[in-house]
């Protein structure tokens, strides 16, 4: 039998965890991650996992540019690694770019100006840049996932790690003036 490598992205999910068994107990090579483990949440189903064999990695985009074994041309330049860690950082919820608007938002709620002015201003501003985030981020993770799974080239990767860094960057920059 040819021993396989899986990774399971929600492997405390109730459909990744059993699915992520499954494929161990047929004798391949299995790990998981979670944003519940990154968090230290939901330890009691981590451990049977590790039990089963599983090993359980951070949930931090590196699965797709590190962990992997047998990793494409695609996926092996440190450009590349790069933009996945900041895409993490700029798409996930608990990332830099998550931290800082939700701190924005926050303290526009909680302002007290004259109309809700300062709300009304910051609400415009974090629209304006949810929707730069979505339109960049869903551009990069189709490049990573077309590196992934069709080794194909990522051009660029330098200038879009720039560009993640410059938004990430604008949002902490509008969280702190608040």
């Amino acid at each position: 039998m040819t021993v396989l490598r899986y990774h399971f992205s929600g492997v405390a999910g109730a459909g990744m965890g059993p699915l992520a068994c499954l494929m161990r107990s047929r004798g391949h090579a299995v790990q998981g991650s979670d944003r519940a483990f990154d968090l230290g949440k939901k330890q009691e189903i981590a451990a049977p996992l590790r039990r089963c064999g599983i090993e359980i990695v951070p949930q931090d985009g590196r699965a797709i540019t590190q962990i992997l074994t047998k990793q494409n041309r695609a996926l092996s330049g440190q450009q590349v690694t790069q933009l996945g860690e900041v895409y993490k950082q700029l798409n996930s919820s608990v990332g830099q770019f998550g931290a800082f608007t939700l701190h924005a938002s926050t303290a526009a709620i909680e302002s007290s100006t004259p109309g809700d002015a300062r709300y009304r201003a910051v609400d415009a501003t974090l629209a304006g840049l949810d929707k730069l985030r979505d339109s960049l981020a869903l551009r990069v993770k189709g490049e990573l996932e077309a590196a992934a799974f069709g080794d194909q080239r990522i051009n660029g990767a330098a200038g879009q790690t720039i560009v993640c860094k410059g938004l990430i960057s604008a949002a902490g920059a509008l969280a702190k003036r608040l």
